[in-house]
């Protein structure tokens, strides 16, 4: 049986819940694939994915 860490992570967590639906939709499904299990960890993976989204610097 797989365990889903984020999903347990926005029900146990009220702050973690609310963080995660302030994003966008495109933002929830790419985290969805994605192992989180902590706040500090679905914070750093919204930024390390919105970096990805940024064109490059030149």
């Amino acid at each position: 049986m797989e365990t889903n860490h984020l999903t347990d992570l926005l029900n146990a967590d009220p702050a973690a819940y609310n963080y995660f639906y302030s994003l966008s939709p495109r933002m929830q499904e790419q985290l969805r694939a994605k192992d989180i299990a902590t706040l500090n960890q679905l914070r750093e993976a919204v930024t390390d994915l919105d970096m990805d989204r940024r064109p490059a610097a030149f």
